[in-house]
């Protein structure tokens, strides 16, 4: 009697939820039939969100204009890495059946499923989340002012380019910093940092010279903090 994979039966949240332990004793056979479970359901997870998607400037994906969902494309443009990766991301295909490099892949599709910009649903909550945090409103709030529809277009449109903008700035101010950039939480930082870059963007600047206004800003200030101040150093009243 042929041996019962270990996985067979199995549902993709419960394959994902296995102990590494566990996962990494599966035999290549074994850990082949888990990949191809769960592949399929992450690829078509990727697809859905290709659908709200087109590239932007840079190849990376951004909102299209004709989206059913306005979305974060946190999740998508990490698993393409910025659009460059086509066709399907996951899959027994792509590793070319070496164990190791499929053990990696559940890995990474744990990874992709675990995050909330993953799904249309999160991905929208995690895109009102910061409208809220950087503008204080939603679009559908902002929207929902509009007298027309040529008016809400152009509300939405703004605050899409404010956001990409920004965030855009955002990024390369944690490079210039050299602070972790996780690929799927890409805009979670400080607040200062993210009103500084919207002004500039704001005031009609490009993310680049917004970012330069930024880090200047942010220099300054840290100079300021060290300077000396004579109410507390009392060798500063010393001539």
């Amino acid at each position: 009697m042929a041996k019962k994979f270990e996985v067979e039966g199995l549902t993709v949240k419960q394959i994902l939820s296995m102990d590494p332990d566990k996962l990494s004793s599966l035999n290549t056979r074994e850990m082949s039939r888990a990949l191809r479970t769960v592949s399929l359901a992450a690829n078509k997870r990727v697809n859905r969100l290709r659908e709200q998607a087109k590239h932007g400037p840079t190849g990376a994906f951004i909102s299209k204009k004709s989206a059913a969902h306005n979305i974060a494309l946190d999740a998508l443009n990490a698993v393409t890495k910025d659009g460059r990766k086509t066709g399907n991301i996951f899959g027994v295909k792509q590793t070319g059946g070496d164990r190791n490099k499929m053990y990696k892949q559940l890995a990474e599709i744990r990874q992709f499923m675990g995050a909330k910009t993953s799904t249309i649903q999160g991905a929208k909550a995690v895109r009102q989340d910061r409208e809220r945090r950087l503008l204080g409103y939603t679009t559908e709030e902002a929207v929902r002012k509009a007298k027309t529809k040529k008016a809400k277009a152009a509300v939405e449109a703004k605050i899409k380019q404010t956001l990409s903008d920004t965030y855009a700035a955002f990024r390369k101010y944690l490079e210039y910093k050299g602070l972790p950039n996780n690929n799927y939480v890409r805009f979670e930082g400080s607040m200062a940092v993210l009103e500084l870059l919207k002004t500039g963007v704001q005031d009609d600047m490009d993310p680049e010279t917004a970012l330069r206004a930024a880090i200047e800003r942010d220099e300054a200030e840290y100079q300021a903090s060290q300077a000396p101040d004579a109410r507390t150093n009392p060798f500063s009243l010393l001539g």
